[in-house]
């Protein structure tokens, strides 16, 4: 966690390896805590290869605050997003500390079942942060590293044969226990018979 600032502003990812699944993706918060009453903020985010942002929301914390999200090109090889929170009245955001961004990451496309999802994992950066005080004031932070890890879920389908059933909690429990062979699970997917489409 970044801990320095200026004036006692702080942008930060508290602990990126302790973020929680929303259906099979994971929320993570973006910390504002502030001294000054801060109406806006600009930043670039990037995550690790495998690792896809899937969306980027308000929190409670906004006051008829508007969210710009773009996708700079970057050949990092992972996915970036420049972020722009800006208030046409100057309203601050709520408060003086928590989230003021969620973040919603997955694993990304091109990456099938199969493969360990925790191997996502390096680090997601913060670059070119700026907060905007009312007043007209501009608070420039230091860019942040912050190490990350994507931690091994399974979830339903299993097998991926377009069906939840026992077969799926018991290559689960396979899996967890290191016993899962995605070559064979792979065909039994292959060889599915499946209804006829009339």
């Amino acid at each position: 966690m970044f801990t320095g600032g200026i004036y006692g502003d702080m942008l930060y990812i508290a602990d990126a390896d302790a973020v929680g699944y929303i259906n099979g993706k994971m929320q993570m918060p973006i910390q504002l805590d502030n001294d000054d009453e801060i109406v806006g903020m600009q930043f670039t985010i990037l995550v690790p290869e495998k690792t896809k942002i899937y969306d980027i929301q308000l929190t409670n914390r906004q006051d008829n605050h508007t969210l710009t999200v773009t996708t700079p090109e970057w050949a990092g090889g992972g996915d970036a997003r420049s972020v722009m929170i800006t208030n046409n009245n100057a309203n601050a955001f709520k408060g003086s500390n928590g989230a003021v961004l969620n973040v919603k990451l997955g694993v990304r496309e091109g990456y099938g079942f199969y493969e360990q999802i925790e191997s996502a994992h390096g680090f997601i950066q913060l670059r070119d942060i700026v907060l905007s005080a009312k007043g007209g004031n501009k608070i420039t932070l230091p860019d942040m590293d912050i190490p990350f890890t994507i931690d091994a879920s399974y979830f339903g389908d299993a097998d991926d044969d377009g069906t939840i059933d026992v077969n799926d909690v018991q290559n689960c429990i396979k899996r967890a226990l290191g016993d899962f062979d995605v070559q064979s699970s792979s065909r039994q997917a292959d060889n599915a018979v499946l209804p006829d489409p009339q």
